[in-house]
């Protein structure tokens, strides 16, 4: 694919990576073997990508870009997303080094892009064994490609596109690690609960005050 993009256009300008797939389970449940499946769909699919394009680029040094597209969840461990959240730590740590590599000698962008809770396939696609929801309303696709193309242009080497609370989550895991440990220790359980008896897993509510399908499991 990629020598065929060259053999028509003659190089690539930006290189968007944001193929993945989600997890749905917790730790203990997901095999060994899904974990190594989501990081090669994850992490090593962009890499390779990446290491395709990238030295053209450096050579071109005209204002080329990789744009990773990774999630919030590279920044705070997410209760039933270990794997998940592993393969986008992953990614950040890389190409964070990449960039570091590159240095300011040459024009060429690296983005990390990490998107919250987005309108798409990856719910349905997602790796799973319990009958959770996620109702809540999430950013929609069109708003999320918006501030995806205005971060490209801006050439913003990390952006964090997310609505609220999960925004709010991202800035504690960021900058006060200890307390947001300390909240996620108590709302990680309830979300897996919530997950379990069928419900709404991105409900702020139902992980603070406890759910309906919850309630009527224990009546």
């Amino acid at each position: 694919a990629y020598n065929t993009v060259i053999a028509q256009f003659g190089k690539i300008d930006a290189l968007v990576l944001n193929a993945g797939r989600a997890q749905r389970m917790t730790a203990i449940k997901t095999p060994v073997q899904t974990t190594r499946d989501l990081f090669d769909l994850n992490f090593f699919a962009p890499v390779e990508l990446a290491k395709l394009a990238l030295p053209a680029m450096l050579e071109r040094n005209d204002g080329g870009q990789i744009v990773l597209m990774s999630s919030v969840s590279g920044k705070l461990g997410t209760p039933l997303g270990s794997s998940y959240s592993a393969t986008k730590w992953a990614l950040n740590g890389y190409f964070d080094a990449v960039r570091a590599e590159i240095g300011t000698t040459k024009n060429v962008a690296i983005q990390n892009i990490l998107p919250g809770p987005v309108e798409s396939e990856i719910t349905e696609k997602a790796i799973k064994d319990g009958k959770g929801s996620e109702d809540s309303k999430k950013m929609t696709t069109a708003r999320c490609t918006e501030l995806v193309a205005k971060a490209m242009h801006h050439r913003l080497e990390e952006s964090w596109i997310s609505e609220m609370p999960v925004l709010g989550y991202t800035y504690l895991a960021e900058y006060t690690p200890w307390v947001f440990r300390q909240i996620i220790k108590q709302m990680g359980p309830k979300r897996v609960d919530i997950y379990e008896n069928g419900g709404d897993i991105y409900s702020l509510k139902d992980m603070l005050f406890g759910s309906d399908a919850t309630a009527k499991k224990e009546l």
